[in-house]
């Protein structure tokens, strides 16, 4: 008997019921943006992201076979308007940019958009995001690091912590990772190992969905539910 899929799998690999697809780089990127958008109140989202049941690999180099094997399913030529493809900058934002152009343009039979947050004019339309933003350096984790309270109760045995795992040496984006893997593990002792698929509903979880440091991502996702 097949297991039964999850909300996020179920959005990812079954027909396509929203008007915007938001694919990202992982499922922990998905239910980000997905509790974000119900945190905001903001309709007409999907979101997908590479797997190997939808595309050749994990990640951000699986977008061109998920862009590719998307097209025979169910929705796409009745109900879907627009795609956007949110991916982690890490390193120049120029070079990720390209990335995702390449990928795009290699899946064939999409427009390719002429800049980061512009959008395509055909159907379904193609946006590309950068997260943080264009101006940071990093990835998702470093996003959501910048949410968490800075009056953490826990914040200087963090800062003590991280001190001594000499994370100034390594790349920004690796050293969030371990920063805000340590601070979830610490604040959702019901769950010290949940991911971020799964934090937004633990108790514990130190992310502030409502916090402003998501105002420009959530502003974003309106945008291209709206255009």
């Amino acid at each position: 008997m097949a297991l039964k899929l999850d909300k996020l799998d179920e959005q990812n690999q079954g027909e396509i019921r929203q008007p915007t697809l938001v694919l990202c780089e992982g499922k922990g990127d998905a239910s980000f943006i997905l509790h974000l958008a119900e945190n905001r109140g903001i309709n007409g989202i999907q979101v997908g992201f590479p797997d190997p049941v939808v595309s050749n690999q994990y990640g951000k180099d699986g977008f061109k076979e998920y862009l590719a094997k998307l097209r025979p399913r169910v929705g796409f030529t009745t109900i879907l308007r627009r795609i956007a493809i949110v991916r982690d900058r890490n390193g120049s934002d120029k070079v990720a940019f390209q990335e995702v152009l390449r990928q795009i343009t290699d899946a064939g039979g999409y427009d390719v958009p002429e800049a980061l947050d512009q959008e395509t004019t055909g159907t379904p339309s193609i946006t590309v995001r950068l997260i943080p933003d264009t101006a940071t350096e990093g990835n998702l984790e470093v996003l959501l690091l910048n949410a968490i309270d800075p009056n953490h109760l826990n914040k200087h045995c963090y800062d003590s912590y991280f001190e001594c795992c000499n994370l100034e040496r390594m790349q920004v984006g690796k050293a969030a990772k371990i920063k805000l893997t340590t601070i979830i593990a610490a604040s959702c002792q019901s769950n010290p190992s949940c991911s971020l698929v799964n934090v937004w509903s633990t108790l514990g979880n130190p992310i502030p969905l409502d916090s402003h440091i998501f105002d420009n991502i959530a502003a974003f996702l309106r945008r291209v539910t709206t255009a």
